[in-house]
């Protein structure tokens, strides 16, 4: 399998794709598995069961009884779906045991998404500024924007969101700033740690325990033994006092973030191989023999509203790979 039809099947709000007609002409589905357990009845009717189907899976509280769904709801998908099952999410070890043993083969494949322009940046090898402000994404409180707008009294913060901002804007800012506060109980903004990580900027995290979980992101960076390199790393505070005067330090020393920032890049090249799209493209090829699309949206999971075509061929905002040569998904060339 080589050059396949891709079909990014995610939206929001989600809808039943299979009453989509390029869902018909998809060889590869992409999808968030959470959207496609909603309508699981959709699924086991549809009469073509023989597609791919790419799923990207996460607990993102962390919560224990999620794990239960995910293992039941891919049990059940397995046990009528004729094509292969392909699960992408967190290198989180607890979630790739539990995928692997719904699905009954090692079809799990753990990464950690980034954003394009993030990709770009990294490549041209840019570091940018260690400016006067730092970076957040949050929209509500589970992203912690409560406490962010707390810490913002302290220091200059820059909080976006989709409301405000879109992703290539965010990378833009993240360029030139002093690095990156982080306060969220639910985590779905992984994206933003490597996007720091990438420029090679501190990363000053407040782990929250709520119900006596923290987010699923710190599960990725805990799969590396007992030596914990990210914690060597990255400042990851347990208590809001601790990660405001490390927040106010470090806006305070250049050293001290210059530092902390090149620690962080040094952490992000080592583990390259869950985040650079160049080594995910070649090995999700040498795993499956499925070539990802000219969009690339399974490293950056955003639906397909996010980019447009002339976006994406642009170069100075979407990054050049193996991947320029191939199709772009079903949803930008019939839409």
């Amino acid at each position: 399998m080589l050059q396949m039809n891709w079909l990014i099947a995610i939206s929001v709000p989600p809808i039943d794709w299979t009453k989509n007609p390029l869902f018909d002409l998809a060889d590869v589905v992409y999808s968030h598995f959470w959207d496609f357990a909603k309508f699981m009845d959709s699924l086991r009717s549809y009469p073509r069961k023989e597609k791919v189907l790419v799923l990207f899976c996460e607990n993102p509280c962390n919560i224990p009884t999620y794990f239960k769904e995910i293992f039941d709801g891919l049990s059940e998908l397995r046990s009528f779906w004729k094509g292969d099952i392909i699960v992408t999410g967190p290198t989180d070890e607890v979630q790739r045991y539990i995928v692997q043993k719904a699905l009954r083969n090692g079809n799990y494949f753990g990464m950690w998404i980034s954003l394009p322009l993030t990709q770009v940046h990294y490549y041209k090898g840019m570091r940018g500024e260690l400016g006067d402000y730092y970076m957040a994404w949050a929209y509500n409180d589970q992203k912690g924007l409560n406490l962010l707008k707390k810490l913002s009294q302290t220091v200059n913060v820059k909080i976006f969101n989709y409301d405000n901002s879109n992703p290539t804007s965010w990378c833009e800012e993240m360029l030139n700033a002093r690095g990156l506060v982080w306060a969220a109980s639910l985590e779905s903004i992984g994206r933003t740690i490597v996007s720091a990580g990438a420029l090679g900027k501190p990363i000053i995290m407040y782990r929250v325990r709520k119900n006596d979980c923290i987010a699923q992101v710190f599960n990725n960076y805990e799969i590396y033994g007992t030596s914990k390199l990210f914690y060597s790393c990255a400042d990851v505070c347990d208590n809001y006092t601790e990660w405001e005067g490390r927040a106010g330090w470090t806006m305070l020393s250049y050293g001290d973030a210059k530092e902390s920032g090149d620690r962080v890049l040094t952490f992000f090249k080592v583990y390259d191989e869950f985040w650079d799209w160049r080594i995910l493209y070649q090995k999700f090829y040498d795993m499956y023999g499925i070539k990802f699309p000219k969009d690339m949206t399974m490293c950056h999971h955003l639906p397909p509203n996010f980019y447009t075509v002339e976006m994406i061929e642009d170069k100075e905002k979407f990054p050049a790979g193996p991947w320029d040569d191939n199709p772009i998904s079903l949803n930008w060339r019939c839409s």
